[in-house]
């Protein structure tokens, strides 16, 4: 056999014969959402802070409109019914003795029965500005979240932006790693910034529309209470 031939055999065997090791399995990193928040730099701070208001101002209010500002489509006719039998003080005991912004206005009516319609008219509507006026309190907070919260993350972006353009001033290879804090802060502020007004934004207003519909349903209140008590008799 050709010596040169036997060694190739040989040198192919040993080849054959060898297995290369298993690459071992990449780590994948994860981050938490904390982590992550935090990446968007001290702007998170007020972005945080005027979320939590505006999640306060949104329960509070809506607790207090929804207790204030409901609506018994029964009242009136238990009014009605005191009337006809003569039982006024009963109709207006009743009417204070419900605590809604309805029951009030309807009360209000009732305490000036004897007066013009007009005067009747004129102590309906300010009892019933006065309800709206305590429902629609610290809902222009909401409003002004709604408002600031964006621009407090197009701050984060600038601010993002700049720190981009400082690393890549004080490094001249650029590369993703040198830029990462840069782009997570300019990302991460302008979307808390964008979902915070948009939560106090949405939240205004709902809380508004049932403001107004409470107003409808006081106007048609107010129209039957003054033809309750412009009938003969009273």
């Amino acid at each position: 056999m050709n010596p040169l031939y036997a060694i190739l055999l040989q040198i192919t065997h040993a080849d054959s014969s060898t297995v290369a090791p298993a690459a071992a399995p990449t780590k994948e990193s994860s981050i938490s959402f904390f982590e992550l928040v935090m990446k968007g730099g001290p702007v998170m701070i007020p972005l945080g802070l005027i979320f939590l208001i505006a999640l306060f101002y949104i329960i509070e209010r809506t607790m207090y409109i929804s207790q204030r500002g409901k609506i018994d489509r029964n009242l009136i006719n238990i009014v009605r019914d005191n009337l006809a039998n003569g039982n006024i003080k009963g109709a207006q005991q009743y009417c204070e003795r419900i605590p809604t912004g309805q029951a009030q206005v309807v009360g209000t009516g009732l305490n000036f029965l004897g007066a013009s319609l007009g005067d009747i008219d004129v102590a309906m509507n300010d009892k019933a500005q006065v309800e709206v006026s305590r429902m629609e309190n610290r809902l222009n907070y909401l409003s002004l979240i709604g408002r600031i919260a964006p621009m407090l993350g197009f701050v984060g972006t600038i601010v993002g932006i700049i720190n981009i353009f400082y690393k890549i001033s004080l490094d001249s290879n650029i590369n993703i790693s040198s830029i990462s804090d840069g782009l997570y802060q300019k990302m991460i502020t302008s979307g808390a910034g964008l979902i915070v007004g948009l939560i106090a934004f949405v939240g205004y207003q709902l809380l508004q529309a049932r403001v107004e519909r409470f107003i409808e349903h006081i106007e048609d209140n107010k129209l039957q209470v003054k033809e309750l008590l412009n009938q003969p008799g009273l």
